[in-house]
Formats: structure tokens, C-alpha cells, sequence
């Protein structure tokens, strides 16, 4: 669960830095080519920036639910841990509980004859 969740954040992490980078060569290019058009550079820029803000927050939502998953999965895995060691201690006590008494009864009864 830890890998995938690792392998998840790594390839969000990936097509972000990729989307940054297309916008980047998006504004250079519109920029490059509209060096006389104020409010094209302007509008494009604000996009650009707008998609990195939403890219950053796509990375910073998925790395909190990948975060949270595991937690819940760890915590999940610890108290099935606890509780099989439990429940095999509760067994382990009864056997020894049953054996000790029986052991006992048949004492009892071979000093009876």
C-alpha cells in the first residue's frame, strides 16, 4: 500500500512539473511572439499561473489523501495485529486453563482408586 501510494504521488508529482512546464513554453512562446499585444501576455500569464496554482493543489490534495490512506491502512493493520495477538493469547490461556483442570480431575480420581 506504501508503494502504490509512493508510485501515485510520484506520477502526480511527474504530470504536474510536465503541465508547469508546457505553460511555461506556452507564456515564452505567446510572449515571444505578441511582444506588441499587452493584454494577450497579460491573460496569459494569469492563465499560466492559474494552472500552476491548480497543479500545486492537485499535488498537495493527492499527497494528503495518499497520506491519509496509508495511516488508515497502517492503523488498520496495527489493531488486526493486536487483535489476533489477543485473541491467540485468550486461547492459549483457556488450553492451559482446560489442561491444568483436567490434569488435576484425573488426579483426583486415580487417588480415589
Amino acid at each position: 500500500m506504501v508503494v502504490v501510494g509512493v508510485v501515485v504521488v510520484v506520477v502526480v508529482i511527474v504530470v504536474v512539473v510536465v503541465v508547469v512546464v508546457v505553460v511555461v513554453v506556452v507564456v515564452v512562446v505567446v510572449v515571444v511572439y505578441n511582444n506588441n499585444n499587452c493584454n494577450v501576455i497579460i491573460i496569459v500569464i494569469v492563465v499560466a499561473v492559474a494552472v500552476a496554482a491548480a497543479a500545486a493543489a492537485v499535488v498537495v490534495v493527492v499527497v494528503v489523501v495518499v497520506l491519509v490512506v496509508v495511516v488508515v491502512v497502517v492503523v488498520a493493520v496495527v489493531i488486526v495485529v493486536v487483535v489476533v495477538v489477543v485473541v491467540v493469547a485468550v486461547v492459549v490461556v483457556v488450553v492451559v486453563v482446560v489442561v491444568v483442570v483436567v490434569a488435576v480431575v484425573l488426579l483426583l480420581i486415580l487417588q480415589l482408586f
